[in-house]
């Protein structure tokens, strides 16, 4: 290898004499003369043997001795997996390193431009890739942040609640096709009208029907009509005759029923009468009511109407039966009890327990006797007393005959004036 005059080297073929003896760390100049130089500066030879090997010395290649766009992405040392997914930046004093990028997701991937990295490559608009839903901060997808204008509603999954609306309508919907299909007024408006056929009632008091196909209108009936059903429809009849299919009944157990029949569309009701005026009936209007009562100032109950014992309580001794001659005591509010009739000569006195008993009287009468016109017969034993009837030599009691007799003669005495003390004769 020589060099031109130039100094560019050049492999060409060796002539002329013989090459120079070199030192250590010398290189072959063609400089006019086969000489050796010296080599220094930041290359460095190192000769062993016949091989000799150029050095770069440390940190001797600046920026401007790196040609642009040598550095590729394999030039770039890491320290392999635990720089994985980092960027290149530098620290506050300027010293390149390899850190985290902020935000993480596109920012780790090749979307921009190795060579030319600067700050719009840390601007997400500058971006084609895409943010996944964990990447973002849950509640920070606001209202603003949506583009509505450009999101379906069909985009959204069905709701799983009830939707409020807030009072405010739904807009613009298209006519439905199927039974759960939300409809507008419009449409709604179209089916009533087609339904009910409301322009064919032109009279007050018209009514509409459904006659299997469609609405039909029947005009008001005449004063005192009542509505009939028919084979085919319905229609207005004349009240009374044979009247409403409906009836009423009387459907209790016993009693007399208050429903007597129909006539027509009346329903005949019997009254309620009292059947004498130990009863009363009486309207309370104010209560809808009819109230029945008894007057008991009108009641005779007669002796056979009584069965059973009436109380003392009630005005009645309580006892079924009373002993032939007996006498009745008292009881308080108990039955009335008695005391059967006693033997001859008994009397009714107390005993001990102050309660009435027939006893013979103490002590006794052995002899009656009387004197005239009093007589006595049997006087030891059962004595009789009598009085025998006056006569002109005997005393005795004036007969009734005698009596008339006297009172007779007593009338046709003539008495003076007694006040006077004078007489007449």
């Amino acid at each position: 290898m020589l060099t031109t005059v130039a100094g560019v080297t050049q492999w060409a073929n060796a002539t002329g004499g013989t090459l120079p003896s070199l030192s250590a760390n010398q290189l072959l100049s063609n400089n006019g003369s086969n000489t050796g130089i010296n080599v220094s500066g930041d290359l460095g030879l190192s000769v062993s043997g016949t091989t000799g090997t150029f050095t770069i010395a440390n940190n001797a290649i600046n920026t401007a001795k790196i040609i642009n766009g040598a550095v590729t992405v394999a030039k770039i040392g890491t320290a392999g997996l635990p720089d994985a997914n980092r960027v290149l930046t530098t620290d506050a004093s300027g010293v390149p390193q390899w850190t985290i990028a902020a935000g993480g997701g596109d920012m780790l991937k090749s979307t921009y431009d190795p060579t030319n990295i600067n700050g719009s490559a840390f601007n997400l608009s500058n971006h084609t890739g895409q943010i996944s839903t964990t990447q973002i901060t849950d509640a920070n997808v606001t209202n603003a942040k949506l583009d509505k204008s450009a999101i379906p509603l069909s985009g959204f999954a069905a709701p799983t609640v009830a939707v409020d609306f807030g009072a405010q309508r739904i807009i613009n919907l298209a006519a439905p096709t199927a039974a759960t299909d939300a409809t507008t007024k419009a449409y709604v408006d179209l089916a009533d009208a087609a339904k009910l056929n409301a322009t064919i009632l032109t009279t007050s008091g018209d009514i509409l029907y459904n006659d299997g196909t469609s609405t039909t209108r029947l005009p008001r009936g005449a004063i005192g009509n009542v509505l009939q059903s028919t084979a085919t429809g319905i229609q207005w009849a004349p009240g009374g005759g044979s009247g409403e299919a409906n009836t009423a009944s009387n459907t209790g157990l016993g009693g007399v029923g208050v429903f007597d029949q129909k006539t027509g569309v009346n329903l005949e009701l019997r009254n309620i009468n009292a059947a004498s005026n130990r009863i009363g009936v009486a309207l309370d209007a104010a209560n809808n009511e009819i109230d029945i009562d008894v007057n008991e100032a009108n009641l005779s109950i007669a002796t056979t109407q009584l069965t059973g014992q009436l109380g003392v309580a009630n005005g009645g001794t309580g006892a079924s039966t009373l002993p032939l001659n007996s006498v009745l005591l008292g009881n308080g509010t108990g039955a009335i009890s008695a005391v059967t009739g006693g033997s001859p000569t008994q009397v009714l006195t107390l005993n001990g327990s102050n309660i009435p008993v027939w006893q013979s009287p103490a002590g006794g009468i052995s002899v009656v006797s009387g004197s005239g016109p009093i007589s006595v017969a049997n006087g030891s034993s059962a004595p009789v007393i009598s009085i025998s009837q006056a006569n002109v030599g005997t005393p005795g009691f004036l007969s009734a005959s005698d009596f008339s007799a006297f009172s007779a003669k007593q009338n046709a005495l003539i008495f003076g004036d007694v006040t006077s003390g004078r007489s007449s004769r």
